[in-house]
């Protein structure tokens, strides 16, 4: 009566087995996706033999509705940029609340519209190119952007209210350097040698050079020589760029 009730328990347990083998078998007929998204044509036909000794690529599966997109930031800008906690990482700032935000544009719009987060950067700078690859995530309810789409992005570092900034147009630069042409208050055009910051819609910034009180040249450079008397006339700044 042992031998008959242990012989019956192996014959379940057997069985289980074999309805666990027939599952599986039967799951291998049906592909899954691991998330929602826009599936592209499929690469094999229904009736044709997959998974033969290599794995068989069915079809390409996009989740659009959120996007990562990729930028390199060189060693110099990475060591203008970092932040002062080095221990904490971009996910890390994340989770607290306090991550970067990221503003994105597509190749025909103006401004960057698109706002994200930056949400990965890698450990380690490529030895090759010297740059630091980062990862900004977007979203993107609409789906305007699409993957493999090249885009501008552009990264805040910190905001400065009192920057003095004058006209692009009003920067030149030679063998020395950047700079820039002003009207003395006896109205004589005099060189002055600058040093320059970013570029901010159509004014760039100076952070050395001027005091801010000085009549900066803005048209007419060209006809502009340093130690020559001018009549100069005030322009005043747009409101978008004061």
């Amino acid at each position: 009566r042992t031998s008959d009730k242990l012989q019956a328990v192996a014959a379940v347990e057997a069985a289980k087995a074999a309805l666990r083998t027939a599952e599986i078998n039967l799951g291998y007929t049906r592909v899954v996706a691991p998330f929602s998204g826009r599936m592209s044509r499929r690469l094999v036909d229904p009736g044709n033999l997959v998974g033969e000794s290599t794995n068989t690529q069915l079809a390409t599966i996009v989740r659009d509705d959120q996007i990562y997109a990729y930028f390199t930031l060189n060693e110099r800008e990475l060591l203008r940029v970092r932040p002062k906690d080095r221990t904490e990482g971009p996910a890390d700032r994340k989770k607290a609340g306090r991550a970067r935000p990221l503003a994105l544009a597509l190749a025909d719009e103006e401004g960057f519209p698109h706002q994200g987060l930056l949400d990965y950067a890698d450990p380690s700078l490529d030895a090759d190119t010297g740059t630091l690859q980062l990862r900004g995530i977007f979203s993107n309810p609409n789906r305007d952007l699409l993957p493999g789409m090249f885009v501008r992005i552009r990264a805040p570092v910190k905001e400065r209210p009192d920057a003095l900034m004058v006209p692009a147009q009003a920067v030149s630069n030679d063998q020395i350097g950047p700079y820039v042409l002003l009207v003395t208050k006896d109205n004589t055009v005099a060189r002055r040698s600058v040093q320059t910051g970013p570029t901010v819609k159509e004014m760039r910034v100076i952070e050395k050079g001027l005091k801010g009180d000085e009549r900066v040249i803005v048209k007419g450079l060209l006809r502009a020589i340093p130690g020559r008397k001018v009549t100069p006339e005030t322009e005043q700044a747009s409101a978008q760029n004061k």
